[in-house]
């Protein structure tokens, strides 16, 4: 339309400019110059104008095209940041983590004995790089990996800047409480630094003394079920927002089982029936708990349930964990419950070196916790932590899945997940297995070039 007027206005210009005998230049005459100056300025215009249109489309489908949207309609992207969960600053959290759980081995059992399963969003895939509980633990709080080390190293950066101290620096009382020994786990150099208040088993052992409370003790630990009268004593009553890692350990090897349990008085049990038996107990703790802290506390709070690593069975002739990087020791159950979430749509994976660039996520997208959070810190690095790591919320769309995997303390097996991916190279054999999350198609090879390729992945990934 633009260069039609063009073409009849240029037309009109020549035809006015004709010797002066043109009949049509003297019907004219007496407007001439006003024409003359009208239709100069209209061509000019409507060139402008066409240029800038010309340009516009030229740019949108040059960034269409880097942003490979060419048949996209703009308007409808979806913005999934925009769109992005928010918690309120002041919202309790509870981080349940059990001891060598894994992801099938808590859905069978706690189908019949958890009763909070249709309130919690379950994330089936999820995975741990290390079979190994303070390593677990140490990238839980940190999201960092330190693969190549068989026991976590703690940097100053992680002990000023962690999940803990992060909201530490919101105004809440944190706590780590764990069934288990410091020491002997290997926790006790990161524990006390990270937490306000922290306690092990020996500590839950002086507590119960001195409130009159018998609960049974072995080697590894102390009857989880002592966390009932602790938990609500000593966490609950606190008058300020609660961010607390509650660690069990009955369901270590070789399995506690209680002696009020019923299964105690039965002899010859099996390994996996210890462990079964010691998994409903602790379920059993589970649900006391969570009911005690929806009637203590006065607004919802964000409860997840993790494992440290998962249990081998003799499942592909290997036992306990520590030796293999299957998902009988690196899928682990991941529940969370609050109504925010749980209302959203279904989230299919995660990490647990995703935990903490996740969780800052939620509690730093709306302008109003955001500003809350730059008022009270003080710090820039949990905003850089939060902006440079995007692509590991996995309560984004955008979240990609990518970890590397190793057998803790040896290098029999190495590994990597990228998105619905698994990789595992066997390094006695020279073997790589690739295959789906659920492990159940696999295709093998032994090519050097497939082996070159999985060391340039693994590489880029173990440094996370």
């Amino acid at each position: 339309m633009g260069m039609h007027i063009q073409i009849i206005s240029f037309i009109f210009l020549l035809v006015l400019i004709q010797d002066y005998k043109n009949i049509f230049y003297e019907r004219l005459k007496k407007y001439r110059k006003w024409l003359i100056t009208t239709l100069l300025f209209l061509h000019i215009s409507i060139s402008i104008i066409h240029h800038q249109s010309q340009y516009n489309e030229e740019n949108r489908i040059s960034t269409s095209k880097i942003l490979n949207m060419d048949n996209v309609d703009l308007d409808s992207v979806d913005n999934s940041y925009e769109k992005q969960i928010n918690l309120q600053i002041g919202t309790d959290i509870f981080i349940f983590l059990l001891e060598g759980v894994n992801f099938k081995s808590w859905n069978e059992i706690s189908k019949n004995s958890f009763k909070y399963n249709d309130s919690f969003l379950s994330i089936d895939h999820c995975f741990i790089s290390v079979p190994h509980s303070s390593k677990s633990i140490y990238t839980l709080l940190t999201g960092e990996i330190q693969i190549e080390k068989s026991r976590s190293v703690v940097t100053p950066n992680n002990i000023n800047f962690n999940l803990s101290k992060y909201f530490e620096s919101q105004g809440y009382d944190t706590y780590f409480v764990f069934t288990q020994s410091f020491y002997l786990e290997g926790i006790d150099t990161y524990a006390k630094q990270f937490f306000k208040d922290s306690t092990d088993a020996q500590g839950l052992e002086e507590w119960g003394i001195k409130h009159n409370i018998i609960t049974e003790k072995f080697p590894w630990g102390i009857n989880d079920e002592i966390l009932n009268d602790y938990v609500p004593k000593e966490i609950l009553k606190s008058q300020k927002p609660i961010f607390s890692v509650i660690g069990f350990s009955n369901t270590h090897s070789p399995y506690f089982v209680s002696s009020r349990n019923p299964d105690s008085k039965k002899e010859n049990l099996t390994s996996l029936q210890r462990f079964n038996s010691s998994l409903k107990q602790t379920i059993q703790v589970l649900n006391k708990l969570i009911n005690k802290i929806n009637s203590v506390r006065k607004t919802e709070p964000l409860i997840i349930i993790l494992s440290d690593h998962g249990e081998s069975f003799g499942e592909n002739n290997f036992w306990k964990h520590n030796y293999s990087i299957l998902n009988q020791e690196t899928q682990i159950p991941c529940l969370i419950k609050n109504k925010i979430i749980t209302n959203r749509n279904r989230i299919s994976k995660a990490s647990l070196s995703d935990f903490y660039p996740s969780i800052i996520s939620i509690f730093n997208e709306s302008s109003e916790n955001s500003k809350a959070f730059k008022k009270k810190s003080n710090q820039d690095s949990y905003q850089e932590i939060f902006h440079s790591n995007r692509s590991r919320n996995f309560f984004s769309k955008n979240y990609n899945l990518e970890i590397p995997l190793k057998t803790w303390n040896v290098d029999s097996s190495l590994g990597y997940i990228q998105n619905d991916k698994k990789y595992i190279l066997y390094k006695e054999t020279g073997i790589l297995n690739s295959m789906d999350l659920d492990e159940s198609k696999i295709e093998r090879s032994s090519s050097e070039k497939d082996i070159n390729l999985f060391y340039s992945q693994w590489n880029r990934l173990k440094t996370r």
